[in-house]
């Protein structure tokens, strides 16, 4: 009986491991995309070349130690093109952060307008909200964002209107 038990006890140890190894691999993989979306140049290419590498257990959607993905890291940027490459790969428009702020929600709330209408032409949430309430439009007007909350607000009644 005892080495039937020793033998499921190490089968069990080997899975753990097995398991930790892809998890930490996955977590590398995720903070060299997260690194490579956060740099300020707008080289798409570096982030096309990280989700190239991409291992067992990577997700485009990973968060960072920051909590926020790749593609909240662009937004925030205004880097369209890198954006571009990560909606290609399945980034998730509506994925929140902790405080429940979406790509188009940080976006809005820096000003980053192109990234603003990339996002919105892609599907995003206008009326989605974060923890406190507030709306992209709102966070940009907040923020003193003219041109970014004249976009939101501009597509907000476009959208609003029956076709």
């Amino acid at each position: 009986e005892l080495v039937g038990y020793r033998d499921t006890l190490d089968a069990l140890e080997e899975s753990r491991r097995a398991a930790a190894a892809q998890w930490r691999r996955a977590e590398e993989w995720t903070s060299e995309l997260i690194t490579a979306t956060r740099e300020r140049t707008h080289d798409p290419q570096q982030v096309s070349r990280v989700l190239g590498t991409a291992r067992e257990g990577a997700d485009v959607n990973s968060v960072g130690m920051s909590r926020r993905t790749a593609l909240q890291w662009a937004a925030e940027a205004n880097s369209i093109d890198k954006m571009l490459v990560l909606l290609g790969a399945g980034a998730d428009l509506e994925k929140a952060e902790n405080a429940g702020y979406t790509a188009l929600m940080v976006a809005a709330n820096v000003g980053s307008t192109e990234a603003v209408r990339c996002l919105l032409e892609h599907g995003a949430d206008w009326r989605k909200t974060n923890r406190w309430g507030q709306d992209a439009l709102s966070l940009a007007e907040s923020r003193g964002q003219a041109k970014t909350a004249a976009v939101l607000r501009h597509w907000a009644t476009t959208a609003a209107r029956p076709e």
